[in-house]
């Protein structure tokens, strides 16, 4: 991804945030409140496609949710990266409360899968949202991969590629 396109990311991110008055740091209760605050349904379930971690779907014609994201359940860590994953298509490349003609008239559902040029924004989208950069430098700094999981309440992997994404590590 073009270094263009992950500082464009990261403005999105920061913007969401500020207009939405939302904390640096994310556990799930708070990425529920998040999804209903914007009009969102979520809904955890067992069994997704065996290829696939979380969905989100445009809904037409609903009067009470305008998206659903759906999240197959593993942990928590992993589910939230699948939710603010979604989230990033939503805003991304949904235009969700940003431009009603792309809203419109956008895919309806997108998967989380595979390595397309959405999935990974969508990923930097994730890592943006539940490890700001300031916050994910400074923790670097004191602490270890595993403690630095558990502040940001996501994954070791998350906390790998963030660090690779920000030059902190080599890949």
């Amino acid at each position: 991804m073009l270094p263009k396109t992950k500082e464009a990311i990261k403005d999105i991110v920061l913007s969401i945030k500020e207009q939405l008055q939302l904390p640096n740091i994310f556990d799930k209760n708070k990425l529920q409140e998040l999804v209903k605050s914007i009009d969102g349904d979520l809904q955890f379930v067992t069994d997704l496609d065996n290829k696939v971690d979380a969905t989100i779907e445009r809904l037409v014609d609903n009067p009470q949710y305008a998206f659903r994201i759906t999240v197959k359940e593993t942990n928590e860590k992993r589910d939230n990266f699948s939710i603010a994953h979604e989230l990033g298509h939503l805003f991304l490349h949904m235009g969700y409360k940003a431009n009603n003609d792309i809203w419109q008239n956008s895919k309806i559902r997108y998967d989380r899968f595979g390595y397309s040029q959405s999935e990974l924004e969508a990923n930097e989208f994730a890592g943006n949202l539940l490890m700001p950069e300031n916050e994910f430098r400074k923790q670097w700094q004191e602490k270890n991969i595993e403690n630095i999981a558990d502040y940001f309440n996501v994954s070791k992997l998350a906390v790998e590629i963030r660090a690779k994404n920000l030059g902190l590590i080599s890949w």
